[in-house]
């Protein structure tokens, strides 16, 4: 943290702290491993999930082979209850 940045003392709330220093450590983009690890399910039910649509964050940076999931829309999908996602299929002609 920056020094201007720092609160004055006692008057930062209590567990604001770590996910100030989360954001600032975890990568936008996160892995299927990553992201099984967050969900506490295995690789392959991420996969099936990315391949069914029913995931959210999906995103390609470097081509179809490369599959990576945006933290962000992620966290934000597990705070609101991970309701389902509606389908979108994109395909490369």
């Amino acid at each position: 943290m920056f020094a201007a940045e720092k609160p004055a003392a006692g008057s930062e709330q209590p567990g604001t702290l770590l996910p100030l220093l989360l954001t600032r450590l975890l990568p936008l983009l996160l892995t299927r491993a990553q992201v099984a690890k967050l969900l506490n399910v295995s690789e392959p039910t991420v996969k099936r999930a990315t391949q069914a649509g029913t995931i959210p964050g999906v995103c390609y940076p470097f081509g179809s082979k490369l599959v990576r999931y945006s933290r962000l829309v992620i966290e934000d999908w597990i705070a609101r209850g991970c309701p389902p996602v509606k389908v979108r299929v994109f395909r490369q002609r």
